[in-house]
């Protein structure tokens, strides 16, 4: 039986992709699974896409979300 994992998106650096005005988040967090195929071999993944925004621009309140 395989081992459940959430992963959550929340923008940040490691979703971010270089853009016209530097790096931006754009990456949900399937796109980054999918750069690890062997993953879903191990693993029961879900991803949920709580937000898209730059780890700079993070606020108290979204710490709650």
């Amino acid at each position: 039986m395989k081992k459940r994992v959430v992963v959550l998106g929340m923008g940040g650096t490691i979703s971010s992709v270089i853009g016209e005005s530097g790096l931006s988040p754009s990456q949900m967090p399937s796109d980054l699974i999918e750069q690890i195929p062997e993953l879903k071999d191990k693993y029961d993944i879900e991803t949920k896409e709580l937000m898209s925004i730059d780890s700079s621009n993070l606020q108290p309140q979204h710490w709650c979300r």
